[in-house]
């Protein structure tokens, strides 16, 4: 066997728990408590990547909160021009200025985009305000300037923050630690492996080397979209087989229904059968006489 090459594209939680359990094992054994060192190292290094890999999650979520609270904010600013619209053009929203804003969407279906197409629309409407005839749109040019450069603004701490995160994981400290391990790992199975055959007394098994790196077999199931789906696919299978046979004795025990109720019938057709014979028979006995 080989050791595994663990993927980059894995949690650092797998990295971790591989790297534990080789230690403990490494530890445990008097042949390689030299090779201990290495997998310490290789986890005080995990220690900060992982805090680095936490710093960038955050910086994501507190982008994603900034892009709410933006949109939020927008939503609010959209309402109230709705208002001063409606006002001006008395509740009709077939009038050329309530179009203009709105076009053929409804104020709902403008802010429901997560800022999107109802950030584009507010920056179109930043001119009208400016220029507008009505005091009370004109009101509106500041706040709605604000606005949009707040949206701008959360819109690229999120793209960077998400861009940022994508490229630690895939490049930098964070492979660099994957690199290490995967270089450590195959080469301390290359001298585990040879163990058996240089302490021969020692009667190491020839598979020595595999104890000491984390099977398939030992590995707790990791639950992912695609886990779940096999298993309830499974479960699934053998609802329809478990269907299937409950029909299927239904189906018997009807068979047996219908079968003893002709039994019944029938049993009660002989019975008065031999009820009508024993007449006839008396009956004739009648006429002998």
């Amino acid at each position: 066997m080989s050791v595994a090459v663990l993927d980059p594209r894995s949690s650092l939680e797998m990295l971790r728990e591989e790297l534990v359990y080789t230690l403990s094992k490494v530890e445990a054994n008097a042949h390689t408590k030299a090779f201990a060192a290495a997998y310490v190292a290789l986890l005080a290094r995990w220690e900060a990547v992982a805090a680095k890999e936490r710093s960038l999650r955050d910086a994501v979520t507190r982008a994603r909160a900034a892009v709410d609270q933006a949109d939020d904010v927008l939503d609010t600013l959209v309402d109230m021009i709705v208002l001063a619209l409606l006002a001006i053009v008395k509740n009709d929203r077939t009038a050329p200025l309530w179009l203009q804003f709105f076009k053929n969407k409804t104020p709902y279906e403008l802010k429901r985009p997560l800022l999107a197409e109802e950030l584009e629309a507010v920056r179109e409407w930043l001119g009208w305000l400016a220029t507008s005839q009505f005091p009370t749109l004109l009101a509106f040019q500041g706040p709605a300037t604000e606005a949009v450069a707040a949206g701008d603004l959360a819109s690229k701490m999120r793209r960077d923050a998400e861009a940022e995160l994508a490229a630690f994981r895939l490049t930098g400290d964070r492979m660099a630690l994957f690199d290490e391990a995967n270089a450590q790992r195959k080469s301390d199975f290359g001298e585990f492996s040879k163990l058996p055959f240089t302490l021969v007394t020692e009667g190491l098994p020839k598979t020595f080397g595999d104890i000491f790196f984390l099977h398939e077999s030992n590995k707790p199931k990791a639950v992912t979209l695609v886990t779940v789906t096999k298993r309830v696919s499974g479960l699934l299978d053998d609802a329809l087989a478990a269907k299937k046979d409950l029909d299927k004795v239904f189906a018997l025990d009807r068979a047996e229904a219908a079968a003893s109720e002709a039994i019944g019938a029938m049993m009660g057709l002989a019975k008065k059968l031999v009820e009508a014979a024993q007449g006839l028979a008396d009956a004739l006995k009648g006429l002998k006489k």
